[in-house]
């Protein structure tokens, strides 16, 4: 199984899938520059938040949007309460309509996946987030690649 399936298969809404699967397609081909300079995490989310809003029209997308309505948006992360910073949301701000939160990290990275997945699992028990996704790029082959990806589901209802 490709990526690219295994994409739209993990997630429990095909529609979101698709869309994000849609914008990492856009931001492979658009910004492969970025991604030959090896360019920062940040900038690269910031491309890939981009092409999700035109996948999202009715939702916010927002990268390293710290707040939960007005105030510092929060975790309790192994009984310690953190400030948090998702690299993208999708979300209606300033309400607890919490759609999408994506963290991501290039190859290059040598932290562990487990602390954003540990986060990710929090965003979704804590704040509501339907769906959330881990992904780890490979920037570094001629083609820009995901090589590897983890969906984290909500069970409530959806809006």
């Amino acid at each position: 199984m490709t990526w690219e399936d295994e994409l739209i298969r993990g997630c429990n809404d095909p529609a979101t899938g698709k869309a994000v699967l849609s914008a990492l397609k856009m931001l492979f081909q658009r910004d492969a520059k970025l991604m030959e300079a090896d360019s920062s995490e940040p900038s690269i989310t910031s491309c890939l938040g981009n092409y999700l809003k035109t996948e999202f029209p009715e939702w916010d997308v927002d990268c390293e949007y710290n707040r939960q309505g007005v105030i510092p948006k929060k975790l309790r992360i192994n009984n310690i309460v953190k400030l948090v910073y998702p690299d993208i949301i999708v979300h209606r701000r300033q309400t607890d309509q919490n759609w999408l939160v994506i963290e991501v990290k290039k190859i290059s990275n040598p932290e562990s996946d487990e602390v954003d997945l540990q986060k990710l699992q929090c965003f979704v028990e804590q704040l509501g987030y339907r769906h959330a996704l881990f992904l780890r790029l490979d920037i570094q082959r001629p083609q820009p690649s995901v090589s590897r990806l983890i969906w984290v589901h909500s069970n409530a209802a959806s809006f």
